[in-house]
């Protein structure tokens, strides 16, 4: 090879790098496309609520393009919430007050600014705070009006997403007021 082919070379490998072509872009607008509902591998309870949440929004509101997915663990999916990459998540309530707290395995990245949209038993679908109205009102609208078609394993016989014990974690504000109207 010589040196002309190989300045080319060099120049064509770096516009490749500089100009952005990486998978990476794709999956975040995947991401930003869809609504992905997570949980964490360890948690076979949360990742059968996921999936049936996924699957429900994917017939209740199809827009959403929902799908499930899995983090390898809880805080690695509180990871993917509070840096803005997901908007929902399924965790037990547990996990989601010290994920809220930043205690025990949260320790590390410190008290998150999490809520609950919905409470599914000893799960909860969690949230940040900062999730914008419209998206909140796009997810909780289909679960209050057509909460019969939620399968039977993920709603554990509730009456409706609002349906349970306190958490010990504040509701989302959009949350608040469809509780009120449930």
């Amino acid at each position: 090879m010589n040196r002309r082919s190989l300045l080319f070379a060099s120049a064509g490998g770096a516009w490749l790098l500089l100009t952005g072509h990486s998978p990476y872009r794709r999956f975040q607008i995947y991401r930003k496309t869809r609504l992905i509902v997570m949980a964490a591998n360890e948690d076979k309870r949360a990742a059968i609520i996921a999936d049936g949440l996924a699957e429900f929004f994917a017939k209740a509101w199809t827009e959403s393009q929902s799908i499930s997915g899995r983090a390898q663990t809880a805080p690695d999916l509180v990871q993917l919430l509070v840096t803005n990459q997901l908007e929902v998540g399924v965790l037990s309530k547990k996990e989601a007050r010290a994920a809220r707290e930043g205690k025990n395995r949260f320790s590390r990245s410190g008290p998150q600014a999490l809520c609950v949209l919905a409470i599914f038993g000893d799960h909860v679908l969690i949230t940040r705070e900062d999730l914008l109205e419209p998206i909140a009102v796009k997810i909780l609208e289909p679960m209050t009006k057509q909460w019969q078609l939620v399968k039977a394993e993920v709603s554990q016989s509730a009456r409706g997403p609002f349906a349970g014990e306190a958490t010990g974690l504040p509701l989302h504000r959009v949350a608040v007021g469809f509780a009120k109207k449930s």
